[in-house]
């Protein structure tokens, strides 16, 4: 898959931006059919700019007229409300235990073009939270009202533990930032995309003319 450069000054319309190529990438590598596509977005290790990598992403799909979700399901770090300048709550663990409607939770970023469901509440277990079959049955809901759905995934060690989420993506980018992530750690993480059979769409290559 091509290499996306994520740089916030960046404008995403003009010619020739990286995100295009990827965005077209994406759409060629996953199957056919007229169901919502799950696309799951993770890191082999914190700090390597996925919330921003995914909110882009999803803008991208946007502005080509398709319906967009961006669900936070890195419960354990949560930053995409700080990102887009929303409230956190209520969210994505507020659902799950039932404190919260899918339409309170969901908020509409205009300037951007996409609906996100946010982390929500902090969890004291919040990959109990993911296993549930609460989870699944929500993703399988929203399905129904858009064409795609990128899911933040926990990064590493975190998302290794987290089986749920890998079976129901029907692809995985991996955001792989320059002279920050260890090469380990990215193989660690691809063994276990590999032993679950997730199917990896490539990988998002960030700052790569960071000294």
């Amino acid at each position: 898959m091509g290499i996306f450069h994520q740089n916030k000054t960046q404008n995403i319309q003009q010619k020739g931006d990286p995100i295009e190529a990827l965005r077209t990438n994406i759409l060629f590598s996953l199957p056919g059919g007229t169901e919502a596509k799950c696309i799951g977005v993770t890191s082999a290790s914190s700090g390597d700019g996925k919330s921003t990598v995914v909110c882009r992403i999803a803008q991208s799909f946007a502005k080509i007229g398709k319906k967009v979700l961006v669900l936070e399901c890195d419960l354990g770090q949560p930053s995409l409300a700080a990102v887009l300048g929303i409230t956190a709550e209520p969210g994505l663990s507020n659902m799950l235990i039932g404190d919260s409607k899918v339409k309170g939770a969901i908020r509409r970023v205009e300037h951007v073009g996409i609906d996100i469901i946010p982390a929500g509440t902090p969890s004291p277990n919040p990959l109990e939270l993911l296993k549930a079959e609460q989870f699944t049955v929500l993703l399988n809901e929203l399905k129904k009202y858009y064409d795609y759905i990128f899911v933040e995934m926990p990064s590493g060690e975190t998302m290794k533990k987290d089986v749920v989420l890998t079976e129901s993506m029907d692809g995985i980018l991996m955001i792989v930032r320059h002279n920050a992530t260890m090469y380990q750690k990215v193989d660690e993480t691809i063994l276990h995309l590999r032993a679950k059979k997730a199917k990896l769409l490539g990988f998002v290559y960030n700052d790569p003319d960071k000294k």
